[in-house]
């Protein structure tokens, strides 16, 4: 759903186009709190969020006013005119997501100019919590697992105002030269998922396994997959610490890694389409149903 320059509301596009809408809106609800004409509060933001979730079936004259169970009337907010300093590391998929709206120009659609045009583009995520602690920008993205290691000590006052997340896998990769199994290895010799995934992941004890320095704030996942074989993560892995653009370049040298956790989604993209394969990854995971 937009809003048109009449006053009036249209449904359409996609519920990716209404979220990113939606996302805005938060975003202004802190930015420009200030003044009394443009403020945006919490409830008006929820209420927006509960017609968001109908917006696909709703029809032109039900978009403006939606019927809460209570029977009160919630109405979608005013979306004010602004210039809004913002930032984003485009390092995944869902720290990504502002690119669409901007490619799609939904900012402008509503009002809302980017300062700089097409948002600022942070080249490590150890500028964002500064930057913002600077007030470089009024609003930034980051991945929220990095951040809340800071919320205890000098972050608290830059609060986060807005969570998403578009999830896009995570594995354990083997270089295309290890004889290794993988999980779909071992599956196809007819064993069950579960100990398919138990038996992948044994390998891996005392291994040396690459990975980001960052990858340590999202150790339930790995976690997980060394659980199968009863081991843990990282006490389990011999963990050599290179950025994932470090670890391509190594792994040029045949022989030089053998495993590897990349963690930003194009990185592995380019491995997995470069050969490597995924020893155990998430969406095994998920289709194990029923082992322990």
């Amino acid at each position: 759903m937009t809003r048109t320059s009449a006053g009036t509301r249209r449904s359409g596009g996609s519920v990716l186009r209404w979220y990113a809408l939606v996302l805005v809106v938060a975003l202004l609800a802190a930015a420009c709190a200030g003044g009394a004409d443009t403020t945006t509060t919490t409830a008006d933001v929820a209420a927006t969020m509960t017609t968001a979730n109908a917006a696909a079936t709703t029809t032109t004259a039900d978009a403006a006013v939606t019927t809460t169970a209570a029977g009160a009337e919630v109405t979608a907010p005013e979306i004010p005119a602004a210039t809004v300093r913002f930032g984003f590391y485009p390092c995944c998929a869902d720290n990504n997501l502002y690119q669409i709206a901007v490619e799609k120009g939904w900012y402008e659609e509503v009002g809302i100019t980017l300062d700089p045009a097409g948002g600022h583009l942070y080249t490590l995520f150890d500028q964002i919590v500064p930057s913002m602690q600077r007030a470089d920008f009024d609003v930034s993205s980051m991945f929220v697992q990095g951040y809340l290691q800071t919320l205890d000590s000098f972050a608290m006052d830059i609060p986060p105002i807005w969570f998403d997340d578009i999830y896009v896998g995570y594995a354990i990769l083997k270089a295309p030269g290890s004889e290794a199994k993988t999980t779909d290895d071992f599956v196809a010799e007819g064993m069950p998922i579960g100990e398919a995934m138990a038996a992948a992941v044994a390998q891996l004890e005392g291994a040396e396994v690459y990975t980001p320095p960052h990858g340590q704030v999202q150790p339930p996942y790995p976690d997980v997959f060394m659980s199968y074989a009863g081991l843990s993560y990282p006490d389990d892995l011999n963990l050599q610490f290179l950025e994932d653009n470090n670890i391509i370049a190594v792994a040029t040298q045949e022989g030089r890694i053998e495993f590897a956790i990349p963690y930003a989604a194009p990185v592995t993209v380019q491995m997995l389409r470069e050969g490597w394969e995924p020893v155990i990854n998430t969406v095994q995971v998920l289709s194990d149903v029923g082992s322990e």
